[in-house]
């Protein structure tokens, strides 16, 4: 995504100003416990510091994503969690609406 995204450029503007105009919300995935916790933090850093962007305090992460979702329908298997990311991609939406109205 985030490579498409350093693609998108307006004629005039200097490469990578999009970010400065969008919103993001971090989420990862991996077989480890810690689902991919460390690596949003370096995503973070290059967002928020070295492009400019807009980024969520809040992030998902989702720890033995081999197990975590079901076979059937793709989605979490754990409620709370499920919760939690919807939770997340509602306050992205409220934010993307706040700053581009």
């Amino acid at each position: 995504m985030l490579d498409w995204v350093s693609k998108v450029r307006i004629e005039g503007e200097e490469q990578g100003a999009v970010y400065k105009t969008r919103v993001f919300a971090l989420g990862a995935a991996s077989p480890g416990g810690m689902g991919g916790l460390r690596g949003l933090n370096t995503v973070r850093v290059v967002l928020e510091l070295g492009l400019g962007a807009l980024v969520l305090p809040d992030q998902f992460a989702v720890p033995k994503a081999g197990d975590a979702f079901d076979n059937d329908n793709g989605h979490l298997k754990n409620k709370e969690s499920q919760e939690r990311f919807k939770q997340l991609i509602q306050k992205l939406a409220r934010a993307a609406h706040v700053l581009h109205g």
